[in-house]
């Protein structure tokens, strides 16, 4: 026949493979012959179509690979493919990423389906997308998605910890001990610590959204909530005043009228520390902004060392702190507070207005948990720093648990009197983080004092006690069983 048509394939059809031109242009369940009759009609031109012509009658299908050869193909290195091997169009074999289909199940080429019906599903798969977005943006914004506020649903809490190192105090009595005695786990949450460099930095964080919630000085709520900040206090954590002026035992520094002229070390100039320097210098007739020069020291060694040094005259940090420094064997001698800072609040959770609207359920467990974990902590403090151990264990700079126990166990144990009531057993202690009106008072007075706000600060505007009663819902007596069983 020279250069003819070749005789029709003597494959059955069904075994022709998907590629194959009939199976692409044709209905794959009875796909024609190829004679020369069935060439595709010309529109090219005459020279160029019958060269076309030519190689398309000189081009057969490649026979499909036999099921036994396709069983047993393997790869180079012996071992056996997963998938059987499709085949190419020069007889070589490759790997599938699946199974492939069953010769009667194999759907036609994309090519061969027609454009209406292609656009169609894509119109179908758009308008489908659609929907669902816009049911993801509504559940987004409403105050009752699963995430924000349904009861009972697990969630997430970014905890802004108001200081830029983690040491025994606030973060290993509530979150901590919560996360490591099971307590966030019962309430369905899960928290992120974020440290900041004092109250103010973690307000801040929490009204830019960087952070759910915050155990902030009541000072920096205050001064935040003057300014605009829509920022809400909705539980009380430390009731009893916990800062204190500290001197070396031969300072010639006796009394508040004394500081005048020195300088005085806080943590930071976004901290407690500060406000809590300017109040002292303030309610000893003192010019707080002339009188008194505060300068940033830190806290543990690096603030002992700015006091050995001469650097400052004076330390104003918190008690939990000092323990840290006593605990080298350093001695201090303490100036007197006066009665003026009697009652006046310190750490205190905040949130945004936004956040206490939408998540008035995941604040309520949180606070629960965390009014827990102090309760389990003040009945067991060595237990408590261990769980502090496993949360952070930076704290122990390099050193065994049981060399550190004994002093980080004091450190926090003197955190934990400033949290819990002054007087009265574990037992007796409730009302967790309630806060009086006349201890407002006194914080706002103090306040002022410190020269953070020049205006009150009316009290709706800046106290929501509404989530405490689901707060101390909760078995003190079972937490306290808990906590003398822990080792």
């Amino acid at each position: 026949m020279g250069r003819g048509v070749p005789p029709a394939d003597a494959d059955p059809p069904a075994r022709r493979p998907r590629h194959h031109p009939w199976r692409q242009q044709h209905d794959h369940r009875e796909p024609p012959l190829r004679q020369a009759h069935d060439r595709a009609p010309a529109v090219l031109g005459p020279v160029r179509q019958r060269t076309a012509d030519r190689r398309t009658r000189l081009r057969r299908p490649p026979r499909p690979v036999p099921l036994h050869r396709r069983a047993t193909a393997r790869r180079p290195d012996g071992v056996a493919r997963r998938h059987p091997p499709a085949a190419q169009a020069d007889g070589s074999l490759h790997d599938h990423p699946g199974p492939r289909r069953a010769a009667h199940r194999r759907r036609p080429h994309r090519a061969a389906r027609p454009r209406r019906v292609r656009n169609m599903k894509l119109c179908l798969r758009l308008g489908l997308a659609v929907v669902v977005l816009a049911a993801l943006s509504a559940c987004a914004d409403g105050p009752s998605s699963s995430s924000d506020g349904d009861s009972g649903a697990r969630a997430t809490l970014r905890l802004a910890v108001p200081s830029a190192v983690v040491a025994p105090k606030e973060e290993v009595a509530t979150y901590a001990v919560g996360d490591a005695e099971g307590y966030l786990a019962e309430e369905k949450l899960k928290v992120d610590v974020i440290n900041t460099d004092g109250s103010v930095a973690a307000v801040q964080a929490v009204a830019s959204n960087s952070a759910d919630i915050a155990p902030a000085d009541a000072g920096a709520i205050l001064a935040a909530r003057e300014k605009g900040v829509p920022v809400k206090a909705i539980g009380g954590l430390v009731r009893n005043w916990p800062w204190r002026m500290a001197v070396q035992p031969g300072s010639e520094i006796r009394s508040p009228a004394d500081l005048k002229g020195k300088k005085v070390g806080v943590i930071s100039l976004a901290s407690g520390s500060a406000i809590y320097a300017r109040a002292y210098a303030s309610d000893a007739g003192l010019d707080a902004a002339k009188d008194v020069d505060l300068l940033p020291v830190g806290v543990g060694a690096q603030a002992l060392a700015a006091l050995e040094d001469g650097k400052v005259d004076v330390l104003a940090l918190f008690t939990q702190a000092y323990t840290t420094i006593e605990n080298t064997g350093t001695d201090l001698r303490y100036l007197d507070n006066s009665d003026a800072f009697d009652g006046i609040r310190s750490l205190t959770y905040a949130v945004t207005e936004k956040t206490l609207k939408q998540k008035k359920d995941v604040l309520t467990r949180y606070l629960r948990a965390s009014y827990k974990a102090l309760l389990f902590s003040a009945v067991n403090p060595e237990a408590a720093m261990r769980d502090g151990y496993r949360a952070f264990p930076r704290l122990l700079t390099g050193k065994k648990a049981d060399d550190r126990i004994a002093d980080d166990t004091r450190t926090l144990e003197a955190w934990i009197k400033t949290a819990v009531p002054a007087t009265g057993e574990p037992e007796d202690f409730k009302d967790w983080g309630a806060i009086s009106d006349g201890e407002w008072d006194k914080t706002v007075a103090y306040t002022r004092t410190a020269g953070q706000i020049t205006e009150d600060v009316p009290l709706p505007e800046l106290w929501d006690g509404s989530l405490l009663t689901g707060a101390n819902d909760f078995d003190p007596a079972a937490v306290i069983e808990k906590a003398k069983a822990a080792g």
